[in-house]
């Protein structure tokens, strides 16, 4: 079987982990993720692990440490980080505190877990501003004795955790610790010698653990969430090969020792499809002999509602990947595939190394685990209302580039689609979709700056700027929220507005769409009696079609960096290109 485990950090001694990351450091040219970790504890080994995920991500770390148990205070002080961590442990709240809290008095106990939650009152006020905050659940895990006995430390750490559930704002993410303990063992979790002299208490193990386990919100802060899972079928959908075995001596059932497994994979991949992920298949089979089984095989689970799009045929599966990542105007890198034949998967992980790629694991009994935690992991499991209808929304992307095939003349097609657009301003119902678009859209994107919600609360609530949103639908359907543009005072003075965002998800490119907005845009503006209006285009891996957007729109041109463009445009010479057959309407 193909080694799985390339993608487990888990899996690596940390003198491994220390090599890797000193050799990604010498490679990795992305984007500077800046973290700050809070601790009452001594967690310094995380640095290198955590480094090195970051740049298996294609993200330049740079890590700081607060000053050791002062929690309360560097929350003050804290400039703008991308992502905070806070190990507040119970086990140093005070000299000895494992033994010293059970022999408090019913008053004192009190006062401590009063003291606590101040101490996350004010972490939580003061750590507000800041987009994305990752604070560790007490436990008391590291106290356990074998011994059943109401323990203070017990009450103390259940009515501080309700305390957080309670407190928390939409900035902050919860890590259940216990639940790691549970998973690793106590043993190997905790160092009680190294505690009790240099206040170390994780294992490296741990905090291995620890890193894994945060990934998914490493991925959704850094904008690097996967968007489709791509399975082969045979020996992956179901036990056996559909052209040797026929319908009937293939294995899927749930009443099964062998079948149960891809039963429950089948099962995985149909409500992650509701949930919005694009399931699709890339097998080489003979179509119609794969298709029939949909729908009628009495075993199957998932049917081709559940399927956005396929490539079922005898070429290489790197040529088949490639077109599906095409087809769904995806990034190769947004794209994990699953397969059971090492030779594909080594295939795949050699020509096209964006792309994650599993292996069906030799033990079937663990295929289904591999799946889910491959879901958890690198996919939003939180969708909103756009995500859940994303499966239908692609459908009829494929029914719009069916009938501009029909059409030679492409002014001609996007007469037919009836487009319609409409405007919103600073909109607060759409918070969590402003920022999930500024955290995931990458093609069309001139800036590709980040967003979390508690930013495009503040940005929304600030009066030099302005945010827009743009629901777009036509004749073949309602594409959602699929446009955001980001307007700001400059600093420069009040005649001048700046672009901050302009970005369309890829789904409604290609419809003049964009010209409809900026056109809109100049308008507005020259309408508010600014004078100029400034825009900025920086480059990254996945943007460069928009390099020339502004140029081509108007813009001028000012300044030029290794890495961006600098641009202006005087409203007192605005010209304007009606495009009639998209309707814009404010609301």
């Amino acid at each position: 079987m193909a080694d799985n485990s390339v993608y487990n950090i888990r899996s690596l001694s940390y003198p491994e982990i220390l090599k890797r990351n000193l050799q990604l450091s010498k490679a990795v040219e992305g984007k500077f993720f800046s973290v700050n970790i809070l601790s009452n504890i001594t967690v310094n080994p995380i640095k290198e692990i955590l480094e090195y995920k970051l740049r298996t991500l294609s993200l330049k770390p740079v890590i700081t440490f607060g000053n050791y148990d002062n929690i309360v205070q560097e929350s003050f002080t804290l400039e703008h980080a991308d992502l905070i961590i806070v190990f507040y442990e119970l086990i140093n709240l005070g000299e000895n505190f494992n033994i010293a809290a059970e022999l408090l008095a019913e008053d004192e106990l009190t006062a401590v877990v009063a003291k606590c939650k101040q101490d996350i009152d004010i972490i939580f006020e003061n750590l507000k501003g800041m987009p994305f905050v990752i604070f560790n659940g007490f436990s008391s895990a590291a106290f356990s004795t074998p011994v059943h006995s109401k323990k203070n430390v017990d009450s103390i750490e259940n009515e501080l955790n309700e305390w957080l559930i309670d407190k928390k704002r939409e900035n902050i993410h919860l890590v259940d610790l216990n639940k790691l303990v549970l998973s690793i063992g106590h043993d190997n979790a905790f160092d009680k010698t190294k505690f009790l002299k240099y206040k170390s208490l994780y294992k490296i193990e741990f905090l291995k653990l620890y890193v894994s386990s945060i990934e998914n919100l490493l991925l959704r802060r850094a904008g690097k969430l996967k968007k489709a899972l791509v399975f082969d079928c045979d020996n992956t959908l179901w036990k056996g090969v559909i052209g040797e075995d026929g319908p009937s001596g293939i294995d899927m059932s749930a009443k099964s020792d062998i079948g149960k497994n891809f039963n429950l994979v089948q099962q995985i991949a149909a409500s992650l499809s509701v949930k919005g992920i694009l399931v699709c298949l890339c097998s080489k089979n003979d179509l119609h002999e794969v298709v029939d089984l949909f729908g009628k095989h009495a075993d199957m689970v998932i049917d081709l509602r559940h399927i956005v799009t396929h490539r079922i045929n005898w070429k290489n599966k790197p040529e088949n990947l490639r077109e599906i990542a095409i087809e769904l105007n995806i990034g190769l890198d947004s794209i994990i595939f699953i397969d059971d034949a090492d030779f594909e998967i080594n295939l795949i992980r050699d020509q096209i190394p964006e792309i994650l790629s599993f292996s069906v694991t030799e033990n079937l009994d663990e295929y289904p685990s591999m799946i889910l935690e491959i879901a958890q992991r690198y996919f939003n499991l939180e969708p909103l209302k756009e995500d859940l209808q994303k499966v239908q929304i692609y459908k009829e992307q494929a029914k719009r580039v069916d009938a501009m095939n029909r059409i030679s003349n492409i002014d001609t097609y996007l007469s037919t689609l009836g487009t319609r657009i409409i405007v919103k301003k600073n909109d607060k119902e759409q918070i969590s979709r402003i920022a999930q678009l500024t955290q995931k859209t990458n093609q069309f994107n001139l800036t590709t700056t980040r967003y979390s919600e508690t930013e495009i609360v503040n940005l929304v609530n600030d009066p030099q700027t302005c945010i827009f949103t743009f629901d777009v639908s036509d004749k073949f359907g309602d594409s959602g929220i699929t446009a955001v543009l980001i307007l700001k005072e400059s600093l420069l003075g009040k005649e001048i507005v700046e672009i901050d965002t302009f970005l369309l998800s890829c789904r409604i490119l290609g419809r003049k769409i964009e010209t409809k907005i900026i056109n809109y845009i100049m308008y507005y503006c020259k309408n508010k009696n600014y004078k100029t209006v400034k825009a900025t285009y920086k480059k990254t891996n996945k943007n460069s079609q928009v390099k020339d957007f502004y140029l081509n729109n108007g813009f001028t041109v000012i300044n030029v960096s290794e890495d961006a463009l600098y641009f202006t445009s005087d409203l007192d010479n605005l010209k304007y290109s009606e495009i009639e057959f998209i309707k814009l309407i404010e609301e």
